[in-house]
């Protein structure tokens, strides 16, 4: 055909297509050592190539190449490994790189609550609904390299997916010490830098560009969400959170009195499984929006 490649018919084994081989092999180029490559990615003419044994990275312009055996969080190679310039590059990349999916397949690795408290409201933000919603904030330019909190940050979710999507500094606040240790844990694992703080939520006094918050719904003490909203508009500029659906017109009235406004919403389909004693079903599905205030 028009692109070289070799079509075969056969009345018994149907159709095959023979193409020359498209690849190049990055390791016998350059010299190196064979690995088993697990991912690639490129920016600015530089490859970098996660292995089974750590992360190698090629510069194609001058011919250097390098490689560093460890994990993130790991102790590093004694041999060396990647400069700071590099080791930001290659996190760049994977930023740009990351799709929504990917993301999310990266937040079902984050652990739930051990004990969930009643009182807190302590129910996970499902992986699939937090992607959707840190995505959505890093398309419209509201996480990379920006300060994000986490408002009632529970185990860390919001904090995981704003540090994968490159902000520039996260910091989760949560009132409960169990659920902010599963969270230090969560981001142990990932190999993330993100600060977490234990406080009242009315006690925070810091301020960021964005805040992500799943607040607690209100459905065991009243207005719970209020607090919650109220710190979320006083720190920062752009606000992502999560409600109950049939309290949207409320959220709008409380944001417009602080001459703000819910620019967006989008609804949600979120099921609560059988948690506390008092739940009376295995599972209960509700309607939920996440909004975003300006």
């Amino acid at each position: 055909d028009y692109q070289g490649n070799m079509w075969l018919t056969s009345s018994k084994q149907g159709v095959m297509k023979i193409v020359q081989n498209q690849f190049t092999d990055i390791y016998e180029w350059f010299g190196l050592p064979s690995a088993v490559v697990n991912s690639t990615c490129t920016l600015k003419d530089q490859l970098f190539i996660g292995t089974d044994t750590g992360m190698g990275w090629v510069f194609p312009e001058n011919g250097r190449t390098g490689h560093e055996s460890r994990r993130c969080g790991g102790a590093p190679n004694p041999g060396g490994g990647m400069g700071q310039t590099e080791r930001f590059l290659f996190y760049k990349c994977m930023t740009q790189m990351m799709k929504k999916k990917e993301l999310e397949m990266l937040l079902e690795k984050v652990r739930p609550f051990a004990e969930p408290d009643p009182r807190l409201e302590q129910y996970p933000t499902p992986a699939v609904i937090a992607a959707d919603i840190a995505y959505s904030a890093y398309a419209a330019g509201d996480i990379e390299g920006m300060k994000v909190l986490d408002l009632g940050c529970g185990t860390g979710m919001f904090s995981v997916a704003a540090a994968l999507l490159g902000a520039g500094a996260v910091v989760g606040y949560d009132i409960s010490d169990k659920a902010l240790r599963i969270a230090e844990q969560n981001a142990a694992d990932l190999g993330l830098d993100i600060t977490f703080r234990q406080a009242d939520i009315r006690e925070v006094d810091e301020g960021a560009d964005t805040v992500l918050m799943n607040p607690p719904f209100g459905s065991q003490n009243r207005n719970a969400d209020r607090p919650f909203l109220e710190k979320a508009l006083e720190s920062a500029e752009r606000v992502y959170s999560i409600h109950m659906a049939n309290t949207l017109d409320f959220v709008r009235a409380f944001a417009e009195e602080r001459g703000r406004e819910v620019v967006s919403h989008k609804i949600y389909k979120y099921v609560i499984p059988h948690t506390f004693s008092f739940h009376t079903k295995m599972k209960q599905t509700v309607e939920i929006a996440a909004v975003v205030i300006h």
